[in-house]
């Protein structure tokens, strides 16, 4: 009886890995270039699929006929059998999902206010002066969005302070001077405003 088991499983197993088969290949633009992280999905079984390497390689698993379909973003869909040697897909570019540009910018370098993805508002040197604040939450509070708490009892100056959020006892506020960090935003950082330079 165990034998008849084994052997039948065995048999199973053998079928199983007849009928699936691995496939392997590249995807290149028109110029021959690699398209790495471009997807290869079965047409069949959409869990099935792959993402190819930083060379556009990959290697897939699947039944004998089965199509793939492989993408790259701002290049055209395709759909292709795979064959037993190795297999070079070209895509064609545009016709495929583009996305916006996206800048990020971490520098200390000058930059267009206009060109921040980022809302920023400053006072003038003007607005200041005619201010007359003898705190610094009274021209802080100035700006839209913007809301500072002062409490100076018990001659312990502290601050907490809201930014398009309701206030909270969270460090979540990088404050710099002259382009360098008061303090990190890891420490309870409420009172750092008060440590700057006037």
């Amino acid at each position: 009886m165990y034998k008849k088991c084994i052997v039948l499983m065995v048999l199973a197993m053998s079928l199983m890995s007849y009928s699936q088969k691995t496939y392997k290949g590249k995807v290149v633009d028109t110029q021959q270039n690699p398209l790495p992280g471009a997807t290869i999905q079965s047409t069949q079984n959409h869990k099935n699929g792959v993402v190819a390497d930083m060379e556009g390689n990959f290697k897939i698993e699947l039944k004998k006929g089965i199509r793939v379909t492989v993408n790259y973003i701002g290049f055209g869909r395709r759909t292709v059998a795979l064959t037993k040697g190795f297999n070079t897909i070209t895509l064609q570019e545009g016709g495929g999902t583009a996305l916006d540009e996206v800048v990020v910018s971490a520098s200390r370098e000058q930059q267009q206010r206009s060109e921040v993805p980022a809302a920023i508002a400053s006072l003038s040197a003007k607005q200041i002066e005619e201010t007359k604040a003898f705190s610094i939450e009274q021209l802080v509070n100035q700006i839209p969005g913007v809301f500072m708490s002062s409490s100076k009892a018990a001659s312990n100056e502290q601050h907490m302070m809201a930014v398009r959020a309701p206030i909270s006892t969270k460090a979540l506020f990088l404050y710099l001077e002259d382009g360098l960090p008061i303090r990190p935003t890891s420490v309870f950082n409420h009172n750092t405003l008060l440590e700057m330079n006037n």
